[in-house]
């Protein structure tokens, strides 16, 4: 099975794609933090200073930023 992100990188191969803010609803994004702890953002794509950049935007946002490895 291919990834929709997999499908957008073999049509753009010189971009640098990244997948993250697409698995959580509007009420996770708007407060990401439960007594648990912080909720969880998986970010895919190639590893690098790209991916260290959107880890720390995650993290950023409130997020626990978990690496999914690359897109596939």
């Amino acid at each position: 099975m291919v990834s929709g992100a997999e499908l957008l990188q073999w049509e753009a191969p010189s971009a640098l794609l990244f997948k993250a803010f697409n698995t959580k609803g509007f009420g996770n994004m708007q407060n990401p933090v439960y007594p648990q702890g912080r909720a969880v953002m998986f970010v895919a794509g190639p590893n690098g200073k790209g991916k260290q950049t959107v880890m720390q935007l995650v993290t950023d946002v409130g997020f626990d930023a978990v690496d999914a490895s690359d897109l596939t």
